[in-house]
């Protein structure tokens, strides 16, 4: 299922908003520490950036990236002049970096935040992506790597945006707008809970309420509120459960 919205990285956005949030030295080295756990000491130090449009190829994908790579803004940023692309076809590349000499490693950090906030802040629309499927271009988005259980919170949350957008895209008679546009949900990447208003729709962290135990559908990642996404989008409640059996 695909529904054509650029909703962007939703990890960069959970990061660069805890960021945000508390700059100081205090909080880095909490954040840091949070987001090692589970990844080797060169996945500590590799960047994602993507925004490619699904099984694109390796060699668009190095090609567009090095006109990323190669702004005058980056350069002293980086450590590499390209992205590592591995397979023939993807959406992203990794862009590994090293520990300058009398670097720490909080400084390496940094220094990549830096380089994340400039790609994202800078809007690049891929050219490969404008066209029928990727309609008027993706913007370039970098990240740092996520651990399996960060993948999982976040895999769910999105998951559960689409299809409530894609639910409420063929909804009732009169369409919710508000459940039509990525900003109108209210997401919590890092305990993986997704509201729209005051309708929790689905969380990988939460507790679910043990007495309607039936309004719930589990999925690897977490629950969903059927009845919540129904009321949200106006779909019938068997439709509601056909859209998330498909994602399994």
């Amino acid at each position: 299922m695909s529904d054509g919205v650029n909703v962007g990285d939703p990890w960069a956005d959970y990061l660069n908003q805890k960021n945000k949030q508390g700059d100081s030295a205090t909080n880095r080295r909490g954040e840091n520490k949070e987001e090692a756990k589970g990844l080797s000491e060169e996945d500590q130090r590799t960047l994602i950036v993507g925004g490619w449009l699904p099984d694109t190829r390796r060699a668009k994908i190095e090609e567009e990236a090095k006109e990323i790579l190669d702004r005058e803004d980056l350069q002293h940023l980086i450590d590499a002049d390209k992205l590592m692309v591995f397979g023939p076809r993807r959406s992203f590349g990794m862009l590994r970096f090293h520990l300058r000499q009398g670097e720490t490693m909080p400084d390496l950090k940094k220094r990549m935040w830096e380089v994340v906030s400039k790609i994202r802040g800078a809007k690049i629309v891929l050219d490969s992506t404008r066209g029928e499927h990727g309609s008027g271009g993706k913007v370039a988005w970098a990240s740092f790597l996520k651990t399996p259980e960060a993948r999982r919170r976040s895999a769910l949350c999105s998951l559960t945006r689409r299809i409530a957008m894609q639910l409420a895209s063929i909804g009732g008679g009169t369409k919710n707008e508000a459940a039509l546009v990525p900003e109108s949900y209210d997401v919590d990447w890092g305990t993986g809970t997704i509201w729209n208003g005051e309708l929790k729709l689905a969380s990988a962290t939460h507790r679910k309420d043990n007495n309607r135990g039936d309004d719930f559908y589990v999925l690897p990642q977490g629950w969903v509120d059927l009845r919540a996404i129904t009321s949200l989008t106006g779909v019938a409640w068997e439709e509601a459960v056909a859209a998330f059996q498909r994602e399994l």
